[in-house]
């Protein structure tokens, strides 16, 4: 990477209705990769029902698009990524569409199988890493949060059971794309309720995730229960969320990012210099062209 800031996957609704990634959705991520940013990561639908929040990449004819994204930010020296994002409701967001309590074994691991087949085509298309969507009650994260997985079998119950579906989507997307292929593992530090996960079982979690060959961990924090925590407010202090990245940092051997209220340039640049996290994710933040250059 040219620097250490990064732009983190949002749902913007800027590609067509069947996920197509159009001249719109091509525009903006321009427009990204123009602000100077060294990594941009986008979402893609490896599996669920298709819309036009965020691109897909679940068939190979998707692959032309993302191949088109490639190329826009590797024009600017920056890097791509896909961040594996299926396309069904949040739990605590409308109506979820499947209770992971209820995903039968076979059902598992043939999701496992969708994350690691869609990882094989942002590879094809030049998309230089993956990845898992681990945070904010999305699939993934359902399984590890103790607020959600109320299973009895060996997908539920301890800290290394609910693990177990994101330790084996890693490895999963490592057997089949080779162990070079870079992969980041985004997880919620705190969700933020009562009943979920808190940093200390995260600081577990990151350990085996690391094992399984993630090669970064994106340490995000909330969940739909705690809605201000995931697009928080300007009333939210700026860096609330970088000692549960310098948690994990401090137990793991492989980059940390950090996010959540990293407002500006400078403060991006003070997270980097206190070595509470390798990398500074700006979502919504400006980012200036040249300005990333400078951390």
């Amino acid at each position: 990477m040219k620097n250490r800031v990064v732009f983190p996957s949002m749902c913007v609704f800027f590609c067509d209705s069947e996920g197509y990634i159009n001249e719109t959705m091509i525009e903006y991520v321009h427009e990204r990769a123009v602000g100077g940013a060294g990594l941009l990561i986008i979402p893609g639908s490896p599996h669920g029902k298709v819309g036009p929040g965020r691109p897909a990449l679940s068939h190979n004819g998707y692959i032309p698009g993302w191949e088109k994204l490639a190329a826009v930010v590797h024009e600017h020296g920056a890097k791509l990524f896909c961040q594996l994002h299926p396309a069904k409701f949040q739990a605590g967001r409308g109506f979820a569409i499947d209770d992971v309590n209820d995903f039968t074994p076979e059902y598992i691991h043939s999701l496992i199988e969708s994350y690691a087949d869609c990882a094989v085509r942002a590879k094809m298309a030049g998309v230089d890493g993956v990845e898992i969507h681990g945070a904010h009650a999305h699939e993934v994260a359902q399984f590890m949060s103790p607020f959600y997985n109320k299973r009895t079998d060996s997908y539920g119950g301890s800290t290394e059971n609910r693990a177990r579906f994101g330790v084996e989507i890693v490895e999963g997307i490592k057997r089949i794309t080779g162990a070079d292929y870079p992969l980041i593992f985004r997880i919620s530090g705190n969700e933020m309720v009562q009943g979920g996960r808190e940093i200390e079982e995260t600081v577990e979690i990151a350990r085996l995730l690391e094992k399984a060959g993630a090669d970064t961990l994106h340490v995000s924090c909330g969940m739909p229960e705690s809605e201000y925590a995931i697009s928080m407010p300007m009333d939210m202090d700026d860096l609330f969320n970088v000692d549960s990245a310098a948690a994990v940092k401090a137990a793991v051997s492989v980059p940390v990012i950090a996010v959540d209220r990293i407002a500006t340039m400078e403060e991006a640049d003070a997270v980097i210099k206190s070595k509470k996290a390798d990398l500074a994710a700006l979502a919504r933040a400006a980012c200036g062209p040249g300005y990333c250059g400078e951390i």
